[in-house]
């Protein structure tokens, strides 16, 4: 797998959340969560990760969601300090993960 760039944690919780909030599974109660706090679902289809509060809101969003940053859910076990990059996966790969 080839490592295209380095991302930090709010691109990594963006992209998390945009591929929720379509999920038929779980984007259900993450549109809820956002109705409830009366967020614009704008804020996970085109984040501004330039914007702290909104990546503060964001995180809050996905911890209360999936667990994330409470080793909870989805993420129990998962390590504090962790380094994020994009990928380019091979098709071989991709194909393995499926």
């Amino acid at each position: 797998m080839r490592l295209v760039q380095r991302v930090d944690e709010a691109d990594v919780v963006a992209a998390f959340l945009r591929a929720e909030l379509d999920s038929s599974r779980y984007g259900p109660k993450l549109r809820s969560a956002l109705q409830r706090d009366r967020v614009d679902a704008g804020m996970i289809s085109t984040p501004d990760l330039a914007d702290p509060q909104a990546n503060t809101c964001r995180r809050a969003l996905l911890a209360e969601h999936r667990g994330w940053g409470r080793g909870r859910g989805m993420f129990e076990g998962s390590r504090r300090s962790v380094l994020w990059y994009r990928a380019a996966p091979t098709r071989d790969e991709l194909e393995e993960i499926l």
